[in-house]
């Protein structure tokens, strides 16, 4: 009999995608499932190459507020665009914490820059499946009380883009809606509403949607 929380093993590895916009538990979800599976698993995150230089020049350079959003915008493009180009299956267990192509469109649509935002949903055609999609959401009350936890513990690991939840919630609101619906349509993800949920529930939820085939996206 299959335990809790386990699957049948699969011939190829799987390859299972956790996204969100801040704050809506993608992070501890990604952990946990890796936690809680048996084999040898790794988890990356935003890039789906384990160095990618370009998208670690965009952080550097986003994080110094030297260049404008255009700028960065294109640099993420180049960093996708590389990531697309040197991709190759994963030959073991493998969790995607974020894309950087998800959160790109949703930043760029929420801003209106339909030139980028153009360019980028061009590229997401191009972009690797995975065998498992799950995108998370939260309501917006659920995601300051995170943030104002997250201020009182650990104040240093607050992003500038995490205050976006308090300074910009329209802007953010945006961004998760654009993200959640990209998702859907070209990963085929199964949304998850973490607002009322513990990291516990998320997971008993993500483990009880969690499907035997590998999910279809365009």
């Amino acid at each position: 009999m299959t335990a809790p929380g386990e699957i049948v093993p699969e011939q190829e590895p799987l390859f299972v995608h956790f996204d969100g916009t801040d704050f809506a538990g993608k992070t501890t979800a990604a952990l946990s499932f890796v936690e809680q599976r048996s084999g040898k698993w790794e988890i990356r995150r935003n890039t789906l190459s384990d160095t990618n230089p370009i998208s670690q020049l965009a952080d550097s350079l986003d994080a110094s507020g030297f260049y404008d959003v255009e700028v960065i915008g294109n640099l993420y493009a180049a960093a996708i665009l590389a990531d697309i180009k040197t991709f190759q299956e994963p030959v073991e267990n493998r969790a995607q914490d974020s894309i950087n192509i998800l959160r790109s469109i949703a930043f760029y649509s929420a801003l209106g820059h339909t030139r980028l935002e153009t360019r980028l949903i061009d590229m997401i055609k191009d972009h690797p499946r995975f065998t498992h999609s799950f995108v998370l959401t939260s309501s917006l009350s659920a995601r300051k009380r995170r943030l104002n936890e997250a201020l009182l513990r650990n104040p240093e690991r607050v992003s500038r883009n995490d205050m976006m939840i308090i300074e910009d919630p329209d802007r953010f609101l945006k961004m998760g809606k654009s993200l959640v619906n990209t998702s859907v349509r070209h990963f085929g993800s199964t949304v998850i509403d973490t607002s009322k949920l513990t990291p516990k529930e998320t997971l008993a939820a993500i483990n009880e949607s969690f499907k035997p085939h590998g999910s279809e996206g365009e």
